[in-house]
């Protein structure tokens, strides 16, 4: 299922797949991940459950960060 965010008029919509989040918890950095994709960023996150395909274009501009091995 995909909901969709419109911020204004001429703005175009972001697509949330609600079938790639897993739980409540993911909301906000899926939210972060669209406006990097709306405004063509890049989202920098340590969050190795984040899903980039929950937001259309997610793939594109997430960057994760591998913790460190001891």
């Amino acid at each position: 299922m995909c909901f969709g965010l419109i911020r204004s008029p001429g703005m175009r919509l972001i697509c949330f797949l609600s079938d790639e989040l897993l739980h409540h918890g993911q909301i906000t950095d899926t939210y972060l991940l669209a406006l990097a994709v709306h405004h063509e960023g890049v989202l920098i996150s340590f969050d190795q459950r984040l899903r980039p395909r929950s937001v259309r274009g997610g793939t594109a501009v997430l960057q994760l960060i591998q913790p460190e091995s001891s």
